[in-house]
């Protein structure tokens, strides 16, 4: 499942707030499956990542496990914590059937 994630929070990789934005968003995501990151772009003043997501089952049916994780996140903006929760918008969900369907279980 490729999935889209808009912010206002810093996620730079060459700045020390941003770079730790970046990994503990990374992280939440990566907690209920394997996730591949597919790079992160400025668009204005708002940062986007995009990411693949396995195993789409385990995210809930709108993705509501997801947005549990993300909401509990605190991020640094403008060198204070800020709870996650409120500063992201996931914008764009696209389920690729042939690659998130689930395997057969072995016997």
């Amino acid at each position: 499942m490729n999935i889209i994630i808009d912010t206002t929070v810093s996620l730079d990789p060459s700045s020390p707030n941003g770079n730790k934005n970046l990994q503990l968003l990374l992280t939440a995501l990566g907690i209920r499956s394997q996730i591949d990151f597919n790079g992160i772009a400025k668009v204005g003043k708002n940062w986007t990542i995009d990411i693949e997501l396995e195993r789409p089952e385990y995210w809930g049916n709108d993705l509501e496990l997801m947005r549990e994780d993300l909401d509990t996140l605190v991020l640094t903006i403008n060198k204070k914590p800020v709870q996650f929760q409120g500063q992201y918008k996931i914008t764009k969900k696209e389920i690729n059937i042939t690659s998130d369907m689930p395997s057969e279980k072995a016997p």
